[in-house]
């Protein structure tokens, strides 16, 4: 059964309701909706009859914003009552009785369900918009969550599914293409679904979303329509827009307080490279253009150029080999933009790799943590007094987030939502070649270093993109950047709190732990 409830995208859904003081959930155990919405302002009242306090001792930023009840309060005026996930019809018949027997009824309601057809006990959705509509209510908007795909899921309107563009892989696209297009009846295997509803009378408020989008038009152009609506898994939630002149735009805001970092991370990054275009030359224009940023209410926003080309993870083998050259030629043309080399303070790499290391030991056992410790504690040996330029850094240079098309020299680099100013050379390079072969293999990160990286097993085009990078640095430190570059793609997961899965831990910690000697080097 696909456990939505427990996914931190979850919390995107807190997008698409109106924006209010005082919310009353009903929930079997709280969502990760009710977070965001109190982090956001508003004040919610869960009835439930799980252990709140030990769900808010996991929360500790929300105290006085989120309180946990057997009945609701009949002393507040809600301004939105939500229903997460019932496992019955008779579930919501209650909770709507509930609402009714209030002295104010809530205005506006939301009943988000999970679908009954993908192995989950849920009332069919037919059936809720019915029981709602007996009740009094008029059935408002409602939203799918469209499957997974090359980990972005995407939201569409209930009626909207069939003539969204999805997401674009070579793995799912296809197939489930194909089965909306031919099933009058696809959003009926869809995995979640919220509707809102009213009393009769009163117009429906707009959504957060929504109003990011007014406030979007205000800095920009009017936006005439929302092409799709992606939910990436790190927090960013990512529209495609259109204005009424026919621009595109990409717009994007974080749906979870962690990710907002990485949406101002993305918005500086391409001020910094618009500011440094005469330096940069031929390579000015390779990133997009930041056309806005604002905030809504409580949600910050950005609007950047909308970049057209195809992936380079899509082109055939040798056509992506063969533009690895361009791509190291463009991460040498950041490295200009970077400082002298000096060395390297130990402080420096203690807020970096050392952050990581300390979040990756916390949630290991106490030899692995022990070996990982050995580990860092050589690199700090073999790196004293070495110096390295830092350079400003991409941090998710990849072939996925790099477009062109095959035979022209131009090409685009997207997502910079990791960007550092300052960082060590050599890990976006890394970076690039571990998550092609990872990808081309069907292997996990940590399996790619076990095979190619910490093997130095490269083919003859990733060899000469590290050594036209390398060529210049100190050769004590390009030994050691495959283990910084695994510690780079840890920090930000391990400092999460916990592992995607133990399976995930085992590939991608455990067992490169195991392939590492703390003498090691690695010879490019």
């Amino acid at each position: 059964m696909e456990n939505t409830r427990a996914t931190p995208e979850a919390e995107v859904w807190s997008l698409l309701l109106p924006p209010s003081a005082h919310v009353l959930c009903h929930a079997q155990e709280p969502p990760p909706v009710v977070r965001a919405l109190a982090r956001r302002g508003a004040r919610v009242d869960v009835v439930t009859r799980c252990d709140l306090e030990t769900w808010l001792q996991a929360a500790p930023q929300l105290p006085g914003r989120v309180r946990g009840l057997w009945e609701p309060d009949a002393d507040v005026e809600y301004d939105l009552a939500l229903l997460w996930d019932p496992a019955t019809v008779r579930e919501v018949k209650v909770w709507l009785e509930a609402l009714q027997a209030l002295p104010l009824p809530p205005r506006e309601i939301a009943l988000w369900t999970r679908n009954r057809f993908r192995g989950a006990r849920a009332p069919h959705w037919f059936d809720c918009d019915r029981v709602l509509r007996r009740a009094g209510y008029r059935a408002a908007r409602a939203d799918l969550a469209l499957p997974d795909a090359d980990r972005v899921r995407q939201l569409v309107g209930w009626n909207a599914y069939t003539t969204t563009p999805l997401v674009r892989h070579a793995r799912t696209h296809r197939p489930w293409k194909e089965r909306l297009e031919k099933s009058v009846a696809g959003r009926l295997l869809q995995p979640a679904r919220l509707r809102l509803a009213t009393l009769p009378g009163i117009a429906p408020c707009a959504s957060a979303f929504e109003r990011i989008l007014e406030s979007a038009a205000g800095t920009w152009e009017r936006i005439a329509r929302v092409e799709r609506l992606l939910v990436s898994p790190n927090g960013v939630a990512i529209a495609i827009v259109e204005s009424e002149h026919g621009a595109r735009a990409v717009l994007k805001t974080a749906y979870r307080a962690a990710a907002e970092g990485r949406v101002a991370r993305n918005a500086s990054a391409l001020i910094f490279l618009t500011d440094q275009a005469t330096r940069l030359d031929a390579w000015s224009g390779v990133a997009p253009a930041l056309l806005a940023q604002g905030t809504s209410g409580a949600w910050t926003f950005t609007l950047e150029e909308h970049v057209r080309g195809t992936p380079l993870q899509s082109w055939a083998p040798t056509e992506a080999a063969a533009a690895l050259p361009r791509a190291a030629a463009f991460l040498a043309a950041l490295g200009t933009l970077g400082d002298r080399p000096q060395r390297i303070a130990p402080e420096f790499l203690e807020r970096t790799s050392g952050a990581a290391v300390r979040a990756t030991c916390a949630l290991l056992a106490p030899d692995q943590a022990s070996r990982l410790q050995r580990i860092w504690e050589s690199i700090l040996e073999r790196l004293a007094g070495v110096a390295v330029p830092l350079v400003p850094r991409h941090g998710d240079f990849k072939l996925e987030n790099i477009l062109g098309e095959p035979g022209s020299s131009a090409m685009r680099v997207l997502d910079w939502e990791l960007w550092t100013p300052r960082g060590l050379p050599l890990l976006d390079a890394w970076h690039l070649i571990g998550s092609r072969r990872a990808r081309a293999a069907g292997v996990s990160l940590g399996e790619g270093l076990r095979r190619w990286i910490l093997p130095a097993d490269l083919d003859a085009h990733e060899r000469a993109l590290l050594h036209s990078l390398a060529s210049e640095l100190d050769p004590r430190f390009v030994a050691v950047t495959p283990l910084l570059y695994w510690l780079d793609r840890l920090g930000p997961i391990a400092a999460r709190g916990a592992w995607p899965s133990p399976v995930w831990a085992e590939t991608n910690v455990a067992r490169v732990l195991e392939a590492v000697q703390p003498s090691m080097e690695v010879h490019v």
